[in-house]
């Protein structure tokens, strides 16, 4: 059996020829370039070359013309393996290098065996045959891989264009929220990106027996609105749903039932069909029909399909979320309002029979708590100071719903001089107390100026509320810039709280100490959270009990000039 050298670029191209002239008995070796393949011919001297033309460093003709120029190896036979010699000018030039056996991939291994057999009967003669010009075969070979480099540029501008197109196609699916628009879009881009005449999409309904096609292009708008539905577990579509992956169809002539779409469909004669599914669940069919430009489609055309049909289940599957989370959220919008409507019309119903109440029972304290004892003026004290609290209560209720309602105007407000406002303002109901203020240099935050003082009052309210246990209270004010948002806090050195019921402390009428010991509604820190909600920011707090509080909250960030002018 003879030595045989196979040169190719592809291992698998290799692997097959080695295996099958292997099988036979022949000895193979293996090179990946011209250049390696003329280093073993030197050092092995084979019976006979295969070799591939479009290799990298060192092609097939140059290989053979430097082979031939070695009067020890010029007399070695090759056989070119490739594609390219479809080409009769490749072939001319070949046998002007005095190469007279071609084999074009792929071929059969019978073929292979036939050629190689009849390559190692010849006997070439010892001197090398006359070589052409050596002009001509340069320009020839020159022409011919020139030839070769522009269709191969012109493969890779192609490819590049679908990639460019596919990369568009996946962000405009991206920002598509409404799902009609989407599958619409699709199902447009689909058929341009891969070529096709005819491009429809469809969708399995609730029950997930039957296919909906919604949308189509290239179809009329009558021959469209005949699409229907199809059954999902039937014929092609049903395949290729429940395999998950795509099926291609050619040869069709025109006779779409065969190929699983309704009878009453357009004439095709190719098909590619690929499931748009997420790997949560199938939502429906990509259907393509004949190939522009071919009689059927192509590997790529698949991949393409994969990719795109892969890229819209994704985004109509968050697309579907998106429409359901409208729906939820308009829902749950009518409902606050409906609450926010009932409190304030119930909180304000109240206000004038608790008005009565306390009115009375102050009258009758003073104009005939002479007459009562003891006792009795207790229990017109209770009567009266639980109205009062009642009506603070009904206060607190009206603010806090009225706050949904409460239009918004943004500006910059300057955190440190408000702050510092409605201290001072605070602090004269408490006189007598040592109170001190630490303000940091919070920078200036951007939302309504008036809601965002009322935060600053409640927090600051029930930081001195907490801290009358304190021979001297300290409370502290600071706030640092984020990247989206900017992070304010009010400390406390006061009672502090519990940290297994922080959860709690931003609920309505949720106290965490009794009335008894601090008084209050419960429904200032609630109000400090829908404030913060509304700016579109978050409120937390920290606390340790007997060791004091900080409550945190965020506000978009405002101009650092109008920290330096003062205004807020």
């Amino acid at each position: 059996m003879a030595t045989i050298l196979i040169i190719d670029d592809s291992p698998t191209n290799r692997e097959f020829l080695v295996t099958l002239l292997g099988y036979v008995g022949h000895h193979l070796l293996e090179a990946a370039d011209g250049v390696e393949g003329l280093a073993i011919v030197r050092s092995t001297r084979p019976d006979l070359v295969i070799a591939d033309i479009l290799m990298p460093t060192m092609d097939g003709f140059e290989f053979v013309r430097q082979l031939r120029d070695e009067p020890d190896v010029a007399a070695t036979p090759v056989i070119f393996y490739s594609a390219t010699y479809l080409q009769g000018e490749a072939r001319a030039l070949a046998e002007a290098c005095d190469v007279h056996y071609v084999l074009t991939k792929p071929a059969e291994p019978q073929v292979v065996l036939e050629t190689v057999e009849a390559a190692l009967g010849l006997a070439p003669p010892l001197a090398p045959p006359a070589p052409s010009p050596t002009e001509t075969f340069d320009r020839e070979h020159l022409r011919l891989l020139t030839d070769k480099l522009v269709e191969k540029v012109g493969e890779l501008e192609k490819a590049n264009q679908r990639l460019a197109a596919l990369v568009e196609a996946g962000q405009q699916l991206g920002l598509e929220h409404d799902p009609a628009r989407l599958l619409e879009n699709f199902c447009r881009a689909a058929r341009d990106i891969i070529g096709a005449r005819v491009a429809a999409i469809g969708i399995l309904d609730d029950t997930g027996e039957q296919l909906s096609w919604l949308y189509a292009s290239g179809l009329d708008p009558q021959a469209a609105g005949r699409l229907g539905k199809s059954p999902a577990d039937q014929g092609l579509f049903g395949l290729v749903l429940a395999e998950r992956r795509p099926r291609r169809l050619h040869g069709l002539n025109g006779g779409p039932a065969a190929a699983g779409p309704p009878s009453d469909y357009p004439a095709i004669h190719s098909l590619l069909v690929a499931p748009v599914a997420s790997p949560a669940r199938a939502y429906g069919c990509l259907y393509l029909a004949d190939k522009l430009g071919a009689e059927e489609f192509g590997d790529s055309d698949e991949q393409l399909a994969i990719a795109l049909a892969a890229q819209v289940a994704l985004a109509y599957e968050n697309a579907a979320r998106h429409d359901q989370l409208q729906r939820w959220n308009a829902e749950l919008e009518n409902v606050i309002t409906e609450l926010e409507s009932f409190s304030y019309s119930v909180a304000h119903d109240l206000r004038a029979p608790l008005r009565a109440v306390i009115g009375f029972a102050t009258a009758m304290l003073e104009d005939f708590g002479a007459q009562l004892d003891a006792e009795g003026q207790r229990y017109l004290a209770v009567i009266r100071d639980n109205a009062q609290n009642m009506g603070r209560l009904i206060d607190d209720l009206l603010a806090f719903s009225r706050l949904g309602r409460q239009s918004m105007s943004s500006g910059n407000v300057n955190i440190a001089t408000l702050a510092n406002t409605v201290f001072e303002e605070l602090i004269q109901a408490e006189p007598g107390r040592k109170v001190k203020l630490k303000l940091g240099k919070p920078p200036p935050a951007r939302g309504d100026r008036a809601m965002v003082r009322q935060v600053l009052a409640n927090l600051l309210a029930n930081a001195i509320k907490f801290t009358r246990g304190r021979k001297t209270a300290v409370i502290e004010v600071g706030g640092y810039e984020g990247t989206l948002e900017n992070v304010y806090s009010v400390k406390d050195n006061g009672a502090g709280f519990d940290m297994r019921y922080a959860d709690k402390l931003f609920g309505v009428f949720q106290r965490l100490h009794p009335t008894e010991e601090f008084e209050g509604t419960g429904i200032g820190l609630s109000i400090v959270r829908r404030v913060i909600q509304r700016h579109g920011g978050r409120v937390w707090a920290e606390g340790e009990v007997g060791r004091g509080a900080t409550f945190y909250f965020t506000l978009p960030p405002g101009t650092k000039s109008d920290e330096q002018d003062g205004r807020d």
